[in-house]
């Protein structure tokens, strides 16, 4: 009987995975997250471009969510006073309160917000609020945690305080304040970030000189720039936070030193992520033929004296 030939088996072994797969798409990508050491450490070779596109879409997220903070925290008092203001004709004219009755009384106020008017400025009413805003003859008077400041008022303001000229003039520029908030938290935080960047781009160019790393003038001022992107979502945190009754005034000026924190500890994982510097080739002698150049001397064969 003929024996059967030896079939090969049809079931291939499987490779490993390509373990540096990964890593060849994250190169491929570029910088593409700001979240993670080696995420902050991509943006030193990132582009200019790239990096601007980042902050521009985290400056535009912190700006909506301290907008929203404010209107949810601060407009509700703002609404509320608007049913209590007298009918007759009141208002601010040429630097002075022009008020019905001298009596100190509070329009509205949450834990956020107190409004009251205090024409003869007797400081009646306490603060229970963060924020309290007090109307007074000559000026406006800020009570908050930083203890209080009077302002005097514009003297060619003209403001109606009655009940149908604080309607309209609340209508009009309510959301121009929003807008004005929003371009404020967008422009300053840009401005922050880039500050700090300049700043802190030499002092870390060094640095990376002297610990061996892969770093360059302008890669270590987008690096800067790129780490305060996941601390900008620690400032809208803590901002959400205090709109929504979680934290009080003192939580949320501890999330702004926070996000300052972050911005430095990120900063400093992204360092540590570097690669190291490549060491410089050495360079052959052009003058010495091909792979004798740095080959050594041979002294193991005697030389004979020509002299003797």
């Amino acid at each position: 009987m003929a024996s059967n030939p030896i079939v090969s088996d049809p079931i291939s072994i499987a490779k490993p995975p390509d373990a540096g797969r990964l890593g060849r798409l994250r190169t491929a990508l570029g910088a593409w997250q700001p979240f993670t050491g080696g995420g902050i450490a991509a943006f030193s070779r990132a582009s200019l471009a790239r990096t601007l596109v980042f902050q521009v879409l985290f400056a535009l997220g912190l700006s909506c969510v301290v907008v929203w903070s404010v209107r949810l925290a601060w407009f509700p008092p703002f609404f509320a006073a608007l049913g209590k203001l007298p009918g007759s004709d009141a208002g601010i004219r040429q630097g002075r309160l022009d008020w019905p009755d001298p009596i100190a009384v509070a329009l509205a106020d949450n834990r956020h917000l107190a409004l009251v008017i205090d024409p003869a400025g007797s400081g009646g009413l306490g603060r229970a609020a963060d924020l309290q805003i007090e109307l007074r003859r000559d000026g406006v008077s800020l009570h908050g945690l930083f203890g209080h400041q009077t302002f005097p008022y514009p003297p060619d303001l003209e403001l109606r305080l009655d009940r149908l000229g604080g309607r309209a003039a609340w209508g009009a520029w309510n959301w121009v304040g929003l807008a004005f908030i929003g371009i404020a938290t967008f422009s300053c935080s840009v401005v922050l970030w880039w500050t700090t960047a300049f700043a802190t781009a030499l002092p870390s160019w060094l640095l990376a000189l002297v610990a061996r790393r892969a770093l360059t003038l302008g890669g270590a001022c987008l690096m800067m720039a790129a780490a305060w992107l996941p601390a900008s979502l620690v400032l809208a945190g803590g901002a959400a936070l205090y709109a929504t009754n979680w934290i009080r005034l003192p939580g949320l000026m501890f999330a702004v030193v926070a996000h300052a924190v972050v911005a430095v500890l990120w900063h400093a994982w992204g360092f540590l992520r570097l690669p190291a510097r490549a060491a410089a080739k050495k360079v052959d002698n052009p003058f010495v033929p091909s792979g004798t150049a740095n080959a050594a001397p041979d002294r193991s064969k005697k030389k004979n004296n020509p002299f003797g």
